[in-house]
């Protein structure tokens, strides 16, 4: 028996094996290409107004210009050479501040629930130690935003803060916010 197709040759080798069965993502650093993906991926997320700040009426060349920021590391996930995933990586703030990180995430709705979320955040962390980077926080995790702050507290990021009713949620109305905080070193 036979199920994947070795014997057959019906795939060509194992890389493509693994991005299908065992959905390993190549995470990479995004690339001017990679504009019109990575712009599917924020509006769409943006514009569902349950996770992020961001107006949802914001225009791609200003969701680009945040998202492509020069201070900002972008990454982005693929999938079979498709784009399912996209994150930011900067200093948290400038100055005395600047060994913390900070990061946002954006998952396709095509690809939630595959583990393209984890498999970033996973990326994530290693790209913040090798960048010298000493903690990482997030500052506005929705508290409706179970499966992240779920992910987080499984990657070992704690909630250090909570806002109180900080964000209008689309649906819930207004909800708490957390700040979330996890040690690099």
């Amino acid at each position: 028996m036979d199920p994947f197709g070795f014997a057959q040759g019906k795939l060509l080798d194992v890389e493509r094996w693994a991005l299908k069965v065992l959905k390993v993502f190549n995470i990479r650093p995004a690339i001017d290409a990679d504009h019109d993906p990575v712009w599917q991926i924020f509006h769409e997320v943006v514009a569902a107004g349950d996770t992020y700040t961001s107006d949802p009426q914001m225009s791609r060349e200003d969701a680009l210009g945040y998202w492509f920021r020069s201070d900002t590391h972008t990454y982005v996930a693929e999938n079979g050479g498709r784009i399912v995933g996209t994150y930011i990586l900067r200093a948290n703030h400038a100055g005395a501040g600047a060994h913390v990180a900070n990061a946002a995430f954006m998952v396709s709705s095509s690809a939630r629930g595959q583990g393209v979320g984890r498999s970033m955040a996973e990326h994530c962390l290693g790209e913040a130690r090798r960048l010298g980077f000493r903690a990482m926080q997030f500052n506005f995790v929705v508290s409706t935003n179970e499966s992240a702050i779920h992910l987080w507290q499984q990657l070992g990021f704690e909630i250090v803060g909570t806002l109180p009713g900080a964000f209008r949620h689309p649906a819930r109305g207004y909800v708490d916010v957390y700040v979330m905080f996890r040690s690099l070193i």
